[in-house]
């Protein structure tokens, strides 16, 4: 995904191993910023040339105006940078991105790209506050085979990480199988139901049956 004009690119395994390149930031250096102004930007509005290549259909690009979360109360200086995630983001979210002017990165080819043009902010994700209070709301599970299990710590925070993930983005989830968690005792039937309307769940409707052992015996009886 390219924020300056939401431009959509896939590189398979075959072009990455032939042109191998690592990553310039990693998860752990993301910065939590505040939206403080946007400005969405309409398709007839944004700047199209030849070889563009796809151009995607679910985000929307926007002009944002964003301060530092550690820093809010304490200047009144924002940063201005461009986002492809106008259609969530409103004044006073929360997002998570990567504070590149403030970062000292060493990557020959980031170094070849014209200064002018580098962000000095770019956002990542919307943050939806205290993950904590989700994960133990959250009602339903993965199933894992058993070889899988005996190697798979589910506490990992990189484990968590992948299922906020799946809440956060239906098309990430579409071909993962969902099951319900019976030992969560409430759960979220459609939007209406889940009260904060921001706070990404997994529906009812998305969920399949968890069943055992037990219950198929029981049933063939």
């Amino acid at each position: 995904m390219i924020q300056m004009d939401v431009t959509v690119a896939e590189v398979n395994s075959t072009v990455f191993w032939r042109y191998p390149f690592d990553s310039i930031c990693n998860p752990k250096q993301m910065t939590e910023y505040i939206v403080m102004d946007i400005d969405l930007i309409l398709s007839k509005d944004r700047k199209t040339f030849p070889g563009q290549g796809a151009v995607s259909n679910k985000h929307i690009l926007a002009d944002v105006w964003v301060v530092k979360a550690s820093e809010l109360g304490l200047t009144e200086n924002t940063v201005h940078t461009r986002t492809h995630l106008g259609h969530i983001l409103k004044p006073g979210d929360s997002a998570l991105g990567y504070a590149l002017g403030d970062s000292n990165i060493n990557d020959p080819n980031f170094e070849k790209l014209d200064t002018n043009k580098i962000p000095d902010v770019i956002l990542v994700r919307k943050h939806y506050g205290d993950k904590g209070a989700r994960r133990r709301f959250r009602n339903w599970k993965l199933k894992h085979l058993a070889e899988e299990s005996t190697n798979l710590n589910t506490a990992t925070n990189d484990y968590l990480e992948f299922l906020d993930d799946l809440e956060e983005d239906p098309t990430y989830r579409q071909n993962v199988n969902i099951f319900r968690d019976k030992s969560k005792d409430q759960i979220a039937v459609d939007v209406d139901d889940l009260g904060d309307e921001t706070i990404p769940r997994i529906t009812l409707d998305e969920m399949l049956d968890d069943l055992n052992l037990e219950d198929v015996q029981m049933q063939e009886t």
